[in-house]
C-alpha cells in the first residue's frame, strides 16, 4: 500500500473510531503498519505451489462437551448494573 494512501486510511479510521492521537503516535502505529504490510507483501510473492494443506482439524484432539446445568437466569439479571426488563443496558458507543 502507498505511504500516502496509507496514512488517508489510517486518518479515516481514526475519525470513524473516534480516536486522538497525536502526531507522534500517529507516526509511530504507521511505521508498525507499513512493517505489516510490507511482511504481508513479502509472503506474497513466495511460490506456494508445493506447500500441503491441512483441515484445522487434522492433528488435534478435540475434547468432549461437558453438559451441566445453566446458572438461573433470574440471578444473572439481577447483577445488571443497568436494565430495562430482562435487557442489559450498556453505554452507547456508536451516535
Amino acid at each position: 500500500m502507498e505511504e500516502k494512501n496509507l496514512e488517508e486510511h489510517f486518518e479515516n479510521v481514526m475519525h470513524t473510531a473516534r480516536l486522538k492521537l497525536t502526531d507522534e503516535e500517529k507516526k509511530e502505529i504507521i511505521g508498525q503498519l507499513k512493517d505489516i504490510f510490507n511482511h504481508f507483501s513479502e509472503i506474497q510473492k513466495m511460490d506456494l505451489n508445493e506447500v500441503q494443506v491441512k483441515k484445522f482439524s487434522e492433528g488435534f484432539e478435540t475434547r468432549e462437551d461437558n453438559i451441566s446445568k445453566s446458572a438461573n437466569a433470574e440471578e444473572i439479571v439481577s447483577q445488571f448494573n443497568a436494565k430495562r426488563e430482562r435487557y442489559m443496558l450498556a453505554p452507547k458507543s456508536l451516535e
